[in-house]
Protein backbone atom coordinates (compact mmCIF):
# COMPACT_ATOMS: atom_id res chain seq x y z
CA UNK A 1 0.00 0.00 0.00
CA UNK A 2 2.84 2.40 0.84
CA UNK A 3 4.38 1.75 -2.59
CA UNK A 4 1.07 2.52 -4.31
CA UNK A 5 0.68 5.74 -2.35
CA UNK A 6 4.28 6.73 -3.20
CA UNK A 7 3.71 6.02 -6.88
CA UNK A 8 0.53 8.08 -6.90
CA UNK A 9 2.32 10.90 -5.12
CA UNK A 10 5.07 10.88 -7.75
CA UNK A 11 2.49 11.00 -10.54
CA UNK A 12 0.76 13.95 -8.89
CA UNK A 13 4.08 15.78 -8.52
CA UNK A 14 4.98 15.05 -12.15
CA UNK A 15 1.60 16.32 -13.39
CA UNK A 16 1.84 19.40 -11.21
CA UNK A 17 5.30 20.25 -12.55
CA UNK A 18 4.39 19.59 -16.19
CA UNK A 19 4.49 22.83 -18.11
CA UNK A 20 1.93 23.86 -20.68
CA UNK A 21 3.21 25.87 -23.64
CA UNK A 22 1.81 29.37 -23.96
CA UNK A 23 1.01 31.47 -26.98
CA UNK A 24 4.03 33.44 -28.17
CA UNK A 25 3.11 36.80 -29.63
CA UNK A 26 5.31 38.85 -31.93
CA UNK A 27 7.54 41.13 -29.86
CA UNK A 28 5.72 44.10 -31.38
CA UNK A 29 2.72 42.99 -29.32
CA UNK A 30 4.35 41.61 -26.18
CA UNK A 31 7.91 41.30 -24.89
CA UNK A 32 8.95 38.71 -22.31
CA UNK A 33 12.35 37.82 -20.77
CA UNK A 34 14.63 35.78 -23.04
CA UNK A 35 14.44 32.87 -20.59
CA UNK A 36 10.69 32.67 -21.15
CA UNK A 37 11.18 32.41 -24.92
CA UNK A 38 13.78 29.69 -24.40
CA UNK A 39 11.32 27.77 -22.26
CA UNK A 40 8.56 28.17 -24.85
CA UNK A 41 10.86 27.03 -27.63
CA UNK A 42 11.49 23.76 -25.80
CA UNK A 43 7.83 23.25 -24.91
CA UNK A 44 6.56 23.87 -28.44
CA UNK A 45 9.29 21.66 -29.90
CA UNK A 46 8.09 18.82 -27.66
CA UNK A 47 4.56 19.46 -28.91
CA UNK A 48 5.75 19.30 -32.52
CA UNK A 49 7.56 16.03 -31.94
CA UNK A 50 4.27 14.55 -30.77
CA UNK A 51 2.24 16.03 -33.62
CA UNK A 52 3.97 17.57 -36.64
CA UNK A 53 0.62 18.70 -38.04
CA UNK A 54 -0.11 20.93 -35.06
CA UNK A 55 -0.41 24.37 -36.70
CA UNK A 56 -0.22 26.38 -33.48
CA UNK A 57 2.96 24.55 -32.49
CA UNK A 58 4.74 25.57 -35.71
CA UNK A 59 3.76 29.22 -35.34
CA UNK A 60 4.65 29.52 -31.66
CA UNK A 61 7.89 27.59 -32.12
CA UNK A 62 8.83 30.06 -34.87
CA UNK A 63 7.94 33.12 -32.78
CA UNK A 64 9.88 31.86 -29.75
CA UNK A 65 13.08 31.39 -31.77
CA UNK A 66 12.69 34.65 -33.68
CA UNK A 67 12.14 36.64 -30.49
CA UNK A 68 15.35 35.28 -28.95
CA UNK A 69 17.47 36.43 -31.86
CA UNK A 70 15.85 39.84 -32.07
CA UNK A 71 16.33 40.38 -28.33
CA UNK A 72 19.94 39.18 -28.52
CA UNK A 73 19.48 35.89 -26.71
CA UNK A 74 21.14 33.70 -29.31
CA UNK A 75 23.18 34.34 -32.40
CA UNK A 76 23.77 31.00 -34.10
CA UNK A 77 22.73 27.38 -33.94
CA UNK A 78 25.71 25.26 -34.88
CA UNK A 79 26.96 26.66 -38.16
CA UNK A 80 23.62 28.25 -39.05
CA UNK A 81 22.81 31.90 -38.56
CA UNK A 82 19.49 33.30 -37.41
CA UNK A 83 17.86 33.50 -40.83
CA UNK A 84 19.05 30.08 -41.95
CA UNK A 85 17.51 28.41 -38.91
CA UNK A 86 14.15 30.08 -39.44
CA UNK A 87 14.30 29.49 -43.20
CA UNK A 88 14.71 25.79 -42.54
CA UNK A 89 11.94 25.77 -39.94
CA UNK A 90 9.44 27.47 -42.24
CA UNK A 91 10.25 25.25 -45.21
CA UNK A 92 9.72 22.18 -43.03
CA UNK A 93 6.41 23.61 -41.84
CA UNK A 94 5.26 24.19 -45.41
CA UNK A 95 6.34 20.72 -46.46
CA UNK A 96 4.37 19.20 -43.58
CA UNK A 97 1.13 21.23 -43.71
CA UNK A 98 1.15 23.10 -47.06
CA UNK A 99 -2.57 23.86 -47.07
CA UNK A 100 -2.67 25.42 -43.60
CA UNK A 101 -2.93 29.08 -42.65
CA UNK A 102 0.24 28.90 -40.55
CA UNK A 103 2.45 27.44 -43.29
CA UNK A 104 1.42 30.02 -45.88
CA UNK A 105 1.55 32.90 -43.42
CA UNK A 106 5.05 31.94 -42.29
CA UNK A 107 6.26 31.45 -45.86
CA UNK A 108 5.35 35.03 -46.71
CA UNK A 109 6.55 36.46 -43.43
CA UNK A 110 9.95 34.78 -43.54
CA UNK A 111 10.85 35.16 -47.21
CA UNK A 112 9.04 38.18 -48.63
CA UNK A 113 11.61 40.79 -47.54
CA UNK A 114 14.17 39.31 -49.94
CA UNK A 115 11.73 38.41 -52.72
CA UNK A 116 11.48 40.23 -56.02
CA UNK A 117 8.21 41.24 -57.73
CA UNK A 118 6.23 40.06 -54.73
CA UNK A 119 7.20 36.44 -55.40
CA UNK A 120 5.86 35.38 -52.01
CA UNK A 121 2.70 37.50 -51.98
CA UNK A 122 0.74 34.46 -53.19
CA UNK A 123 1.37 32.77 -49.84
CA UNK A 124 -0.12 35.70 -47.95
CA UNK A 125 -3.16 35.68 -50.21
CA UNK A 126 -3.60 31.94 -49.64
CA UNK A 127 -3.30 32.33 -45.87
CA UNK A 128 -5.96 35.04 -45.96
CA UNK A 129 -8.22 32.87 -48.13
CA UNK A 130 -7.90 30.01 -45.63
CA UNK A 131 -8.72 32.20 -42.62
CA UNK A 132 -9.76 35.78 -43.42
CA UNK A 133 -10.44 36.42 -39.72
CA UNK A 134 -6.87 35.81 -38.55
CA UNK A 135 -5.66 39.34 -37.89
CA UNK A 136 -1.98 38.54 -38.40
CA UNK A 137 -2.32 39.02 -42.15
CA UNK A 138 -3.91 42.45 -41.82
CA UNK A 139 -0.76 44.36 -40.92
CA UNK A 140 1.14 42.78 -43.80
CA UNK A 141 -1.60 43.66 -46.28
CA UNK A 142 -1.65 47.22 -44.95
CA UNK A 143 2.11 47.59 -45.38
CA UNK A 144 1.93 46.03 -48.85
CA UNK A 145 -0.78 48.38 -50.08
CA UNK A 146 1.00 51.36 -48.54
CA UNK A 147 4.14 50.25 -50.35
CA UNK A 148 2.47 50.26 -53.77
CA UNK A 149 0.15 53.20 -53.07
CA UNK A 150 -3.18 51.35 -53.39
CA UNK A 151 -5.28 53.56 -51.10
CA UNK A 152 -8.57 51.74 -51.66
CA UNK A 153 -7.20 48.36 -50.59
CA UNK A 154 -5.20 50.04 -47.82
CA UNK A 155 -8.33 51.63 -46.36
CA UNK A 156 -10.21 48.34 -46.59
CA UNK A 157 -7.64 46.49 -44.49
CA UNK A 158 -7.23 49.43 -42.12
CA UNK A 159 -10.92 49.10 -41.27
CA UNK A 160 -10.60 45.32 -40.73
CA UNK A 161 -7.53 45.95 -38.58
CA UNK A 162 -9.18 48.61 -36.43
CA UNK A 163 -12.35 46.58 -35.91
CA UNK A 164 -10.30 43.54 -34.87
CA UNK A 165 -9.02 45.53 -31.86
CA UNK A 166 -5.42 44.53 -32.49
CA UNK A 167 -3.81 47.70 -31.15
CA UNK A 168 -3.99 48.73 -27.50
CA UNK A 169 -6.18 51.74 -26.81
CA UNK A 170 -3.19 53.32 -25.07
CA UNK A 171 -1.14 53.05 -28.27
CA UNK A 172 -3.93 54.82 -30.15
CA UNK A 173 -3.97 57.52 -27.46
CA UNK A 174 -0.24 57.98 -27.94
CA UNK A 175 -0.67 58.13 -31.71
CA UNK A 176 -3.49 60.65 -31.42
CA UNK A 177 -1.35 62.96 -29.30
CA UNK A 178 1.61 62.66 -31.65
CA UNK A 179 -0.49 63.58 -34.69
CA UNK A 180 -2.22 66.40 -32.81
CA UNK A 181 0.97 68.40 -32.33
CA UNK A 182 2.13 68.41 -35.96
CA UNK A 183 1.78 71.35 -38.33
CA UNK A 184 -0.69 71.17 -41.19
CA UNK A 185 0.40 68.92 -44.10
CA UNK A 186 3.52 67.88 -42.22
CA UNK A 187 5.68 64.82 -42.72
CA UNK A 188 6.54 62.65 -39.71
CA UNK A 189 9.10 59.84 -39.70
CA UNK A 190 8.31 56.70 -37.74
CA UNK A 191 10.52 53.67 -37.17
CA UNK A 192 8.57 50.52 -36.34
CA UNK A 193 5.22 48.75 -36.26
CA UNK A 194 3.65 50.31 -33.19
CA UNK A 195 4.44 53.94 -33.99
CA UNK A 196 3.30 53.51 -37.61
CA UNK A 197 0.21 51.31 -37.69
CA UNK A 198 -1.51 53.28 -34.93
CA UNK A 199 -1.09 56.55 -36.88
CA UNK A 200 -2.26 55.00 -40.15
CA UNK A 201 -5.36 53.53 -38.49
CA UNK A 202 -6.29 56.86 -36.92
CA UNK A 203 -5.89 58.60 -40.26
CA UNK A 204 -7.80 56.00 -42.26
CA UNK A 205 -10.58 54.89 -39.92
CA UNK A 206 -11.05 57.95 -37.71
CA UNK A 207 -10.12 60.49 -40.41
CA UNK A 208 -7.87 62.20 -37.87
CA UNK A 209 -5.06 64.27 -39.39
CA UNK A 210 -5.13 62.66 -42.85
CA UNK A 211 -3.16 65.70 -44.03
CA UNK A 212 -0.03 64.36 -42.29
CA UNK A 213 2.23 62.07 -44.30
CA UNK A 214 3.53 59.25 -42.10
CA UNK A 215 6.79 57.90 -43.53
CA UNK A 216 8.18 54.68 -42.12
CA UNK A 217 11.99 54.66 -42.24
CA UNK A 218 12.18 50.90 -42.89
CA UNK A 219 9.82 51.13 -45.86
CA UNK A 220 11.95 53.97 -47.24
CA UNK A 221 14.56 51.34 -48.09
CA UNK A 222 12.05 49.70 -50.44
CA UNK A 223 12.39 50.97 -54.02
CA UNK A 224 8.68 51.35 -54.85
CA UNK A 225 7.88 53.19 -51.64
CA UNK A 226 10.91 55.45 -51.73
CA UNK A 227 10.42 56.39 -55.38
CA UNK A 228 6.74 57.18 -54.82
CA UNK A 229 7.48 59.37 -51.77
CA UNK A 230 10.29 61.23 -53.51
CA UNK A 231 8.20 61.84 -56.63
CA UNK A 232 5.43 63.31 -54.46
CA UNK A 233 8.00 65.65 -52.90
CA UNK A 234 9.46 66.63 -56.27
CA UNK A 235 12.84 65.08 -55.46
CA UNK A 236 14.87 63.39 -58.20
CA UNK A 237 15.03 59.67 -57.41
CA UNK A 238 18.03 58.45 -59.41
CA UNK A 239 20.57 59.58 -56.80
CA UNK A 240 18.95 57.49 -54.07
CA UNK A 241 19.18 53.92 -55.27
CA UNK A 242 20.43 51.37 -52.76
CA UNK A 243 20.85 48.29 -54.97
CA UNK A 244 24.38 49.16 -56.14
CA UNK A 245 25.84 49.99 -52.71
CA UNK A 246 28.89 47.91 -51.81
CA UNK A 247 29.84 49.03 -48.29
CA UNK A 248 28.07 49.96 -45.05
CA UNK A 249 29.75 53.37 -45.12
CA UNK A 250 28.31 54.04 -48.56
CA UNK A 251 24.90 52.89 -47.37
CA UNK A 252 24.95 55.28 -44.39
CA UNK A 253 26.08 58.18 -46.58
CA UNK A 254 23.33 57.51 -49.11
CA UNK A 255 20.73 57.26 -46.36
CA UNK A 256 21.90 60.54 -44.79
CA UNK A 257 21.66 62.30 -48.15
CA UNK A 258 18.17 60.88 -48.67
CA UNK A 259 16.84 62.17 -45.35
CA UNK A 260 18.63 65.51 -45.81
CA UNK A 261 16.79 66.00 -49.09
CA UNK A 262 13.45 65.32 -47.41
CA UNK A 263 14.20 67.53 -44.39
CA UNK A 264 15.17 70.41 -46.71
CA UNK A 265 12.53 69.76 -49.37
CA UNK A 266 11.88 72.60 -51.80
CA UNK A 267 8.13 72.55 -51.10
CA UNK A 268 8.87 73.77 -47.55
CA UNK A 269 6.82 70.96 -46.06
CA UNK A 270 7.43 70.86 -42.27
CA UNK A 271 9.20 67.64 -41.27
CA UNK A 272 9.11 65.91 -37.88
CA UNK A 273 10.65 62.81 -36.38
CA UNK A 274 8.64 60.78 -33.87
CA UNK A 275 10.27 60.45 -30.47
CA UNK A 276 10.19 56.70 -31.09
CA UNK A 277 12.34 57.13 -34.20
CA UNK A 278 14.69 59.94 -33.22
CA UNK A 279 17.52 57.52 -32.35
CA UNK A 280 17.94 56.94 -36.09
CA UNK A 281 18.62 60.63 -36.72
CA UNK A 282 20.53 61.88 -33.67
CA UNK A 283 24.03 61.28 -35.06
CA UNK A 284 23.50 63.27 -38.24
CA UNK A 285 20.74 65.78 -37.47
CA UNK A 286 20.63 66.41 -33.71
CA UNK A 287 21.62 70.09 -34.04
CA UNK A 288 18.55 70.80 -36.16
CA UNK A 289 15.95 68.69 -34.35
CA UNK A 290 13.85 70.53 -31.77
CA UNK A 291 11.76 68.67 -29.22
CA UNK A 292 8.11 69.73 -29.47
CA UNK A 293 6.47 67.02 -27.35
CA UNK A 294 6.24 63.50 -28.73
CA UNK A 295 8.08 64.59 -31.87
CA UNK A 296 11.10 66.59 -32.98
CA UNK A 297 10.72 69.37 -35.55
CA UNK A 298 13.51 69.77 -38.10
CA UNK A 299 14.60 73.38 -38.45
CA UNK A 300 17.85 75.04 -39.43
CA UNK A 301 16.69 78.13 -37.52
CA UNK A 302 16.27 78.15 -33.75
CA UNK A 303 12.78 77.32 -32.47
CA UNK A 304 11.17 78.37 -29.18
CA UNK A 305 10.27 74.78 -28.50
CA UNK A 306 9.25 75.20 -24.85
CA UNK A 307 6.25 77.22 -26.06
CA UNK A 308 5.31 74.42 -28.46
CA UNK A 309 5.68 71.78 -25.76
CA UNK A 310 3.45 73.80 -23.43
CA UNK A 311 0.85 74.38 -26.16
CA UNK A 312 0.73 70.69 -27.03
CA UNK A 313 0.50 69.58 -23.41
CA UNK A 314 -2.11 72.14 -22.37
CA UNK A 315 -4.25 72.40 -25.49
CA UNK A 316 -3.80 69.38 -27.79
CA UNK A 317 -3.02 66.24 -25.82
CA UNK A 318 -5.58 63.89 -24.29
CA UNK A 319 -3.78 62.46 -21.25
CA UNK A 320 -6.24 60.81 -18.87
CA UNK A 321 -5.22 57.39 -20.17
CA UNK A 322 -1.77 57.82 -18.62
CA UNK A 323 -3.20 57.42 -15.13
CA UNK A 324 -6.46 55.52 -15.64
CA UNK A 325 -7.44 52.73 -18.04
CA UNK A 326 -10.53 50.50 -18.14
CA UNK A 327 -9.52 47.83 -20.63
CA UNK A 328 -6.83 45.23 -21.24
CA UNK A 329 -4.81 44.49 -24.34
CA UNK A 330 -1.80 42.22 -24.71
CA UNK A 331 0.04 45.27 -26.06
CA UNK A 332 -0.44 47.44 -22.97
CA UNK A 333 3.16 47.03 -21.79
CA UNK A 334 4.39 48.05 -25.24
CA UNK A 335 2.24 51.16 -24.80
CA UNK A 336 4.07 51.87 -21.54
CA UNK A 337 7.34 51.94 -23.46
CA UNK A 338 5.90 54.27 -26.10
CA UNK A 339 4.67 56.55 -23.32
CA UNK A 340 8.25 56.97 -22.15
CA UNK A 341 8.69 59.28 -25.16
CA UNK A 342 6.66 61.87 -23.23
CA UNK A 343 9.37 62.10 -20.58
CA UNK A 344 11.95 64.38 -22.27
CA UNK A 345 9.31 67.02 -23.05
CA UNK A 346 7.54 66.66 -19.69
CA UNK A 347 10.80 67.09 -17.78
CA UNK A 348 11.58 70.22 -19.78
CA UNK A 349 8.07 71.55 -19.15
CA UNK A 350 8.22 70.68 -15.45
CA UNK A 351 11.34 72.82 -15.07
CA UNK A 352 9.63 75.62 -16.98
CA UNK A 353 6.60 75.54 -14.67
CA UNK A 354 8.98 75.65 -11.71
CA UNK A 355 10.66 78.80 -13.04
CA UNK A 356 7.27 80.36 -13.70
CA UNK A 357 6.11 79.39 -10.18
CA UNK A 358 3.04 77.74 -11.67
CA UNK A 359 2.69 75.27 -8.83
CA UNK A 360 -0.72 73.91 -9.80
CA UNK A 361 0.43 72.98 -13.32
CA UNK A 362 3.64 71.62 -11.90
CA UNK A 363 1.77 69.35 -9.48
CA UNK A 364 -0.45 67.91 -12.23
CA UNK A 365 2.52 67.28 -14.50
CA UNK A 366 4.29 65.49 -11.66
CA UNK A 367 1.40 63.00 -11.55
CA UNK A 368 2.05 62.09 -15.19
CA UNK A 369 5.81 61.93 -14.70
CA UNK A 370 5.40 59.53 -11.80
CA UNK A 371 2.85 57.35 -13.59
CA UNK A 372 4.92 56.98 -16.75
CA UNK A 373 8.25 56.44 -15.01
CA UNK A 374 6.86 53.87 -12.57
CA UNK A 375 5.52 51.76 -15.44
CA UNK A 376 8.81 51.91 -17.35
CA UNK A 377 11.15 51.29 -14.41
CA UNK A 378 12.62 54.81 -14.59
CA UNK A 379 11.05 56.30 -11.49
CA UNK A 380 14.21 56.94 -9.45
CA UNK A 381 16.08 58.33 -12.45
CA UNK A 382 13.30 60.74 -13.39
CA UNK A 383 12.75 61.88 -9.79
CA UNK A 384 16.45 62.62 -9.49
CA UNK A 385 16.39 64.71 -12.68
CA UNK A 386 13.65 66.97 -11.28
CA UNK A 387 14.64 66.80 -7.62
CA UNK A 388 15.90 70.40 -7.38
CA UNK A 389 13.10 71.97 -9.42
Amino acid sequence: MKNIILALALIVVELASAQTPERVYSITKEQRPIEWYQEQENLWLKTLKKDKKNEAAWSNYYESIRAQWILGGRQTEGDKDYKAVLDSLVKECYKTIPNSFEANYLMHRQFDSNATDQEYFKYLEKAYAIDPLDVRTYEIFIAHYELIGDKEAWNSFEKKYFNANVISGAVYNWGYNLLSELEENAIVFTAGDNDTYSLWALQSVKNFRPDVQVINTSLMLKDKYRIRILNELGIETSAFRFDSIATMQEFEERKKLLFTKIFTNEKNIPVYVSGSAVFQFEDDFSDDLYLTGLAYRYSEEEIDNISLIRRNYEKRYLLDYLTMTFSFNIQDKIADQLNSTYLPAFIKLYKHYSLMEDFEAKAQLLVYLKSISEKTGQYETIMELIRDC
